[in-house]
């Protein structure tokens, strides 16, 4: 399999590609909670969503990964007042999806699911080197 390298300059540009049909902000946030990139606007704002959907994501995974047979925690979806979160893992990284509270819940979880296969080469390509 031929190695794909992660392009700092062109990971905007993929996360701006799921920003949407109502998906306003896309984010890469290691496991850590820091904001690695995004798209969308305000900047403060997403390091701020970043950091508490990493906890939110760290909250509800050990408990599924300890006790679920089925395996890994693959999604998860907040719904807040003022729109909806979708968080999926991707190797050492998560990608969370914001988006309006009207938007279908299949949209956001297909955008982000697709943004993490997307970069799931390249950021273990990362997390090995």
């Amino acid at each position: 399999m031929e190695a794909t390298l992660l392009k700092p300059r062109v990971l905007p540009s993929v996360l701006e590609a799921a920003n949407e049909g109502g998906i306003q902000t896309t984010m890469l946030v290691d496991h850590s909670g820091n904001l690695m990139a995004f798209s969308g606007e305000h900047a403060q704002e997403a390091i701020k969503i970043g950091a508490i959907a990493c906890s939110v994501w760290r909250l509800h995974s050990l408990p599924a990964d300890k006790f679920a047979e089925a395996g890994a925690l693959k999604c998860l979806v907040v719904d807040l007042e003022q729109g909806r979160l979708v968080i999926t893992p991707t190797t050492d990284h998560l990608v969370v999806c914001r988006a309006a509270a009207d938007t279908p819940l299949g949209l956001v979880k297909a955008k982000a699911h697709a943004v993490a296969r997307h970069l799931q080469q390249p950021l273990s390509q990362v997390s090995r080197g």
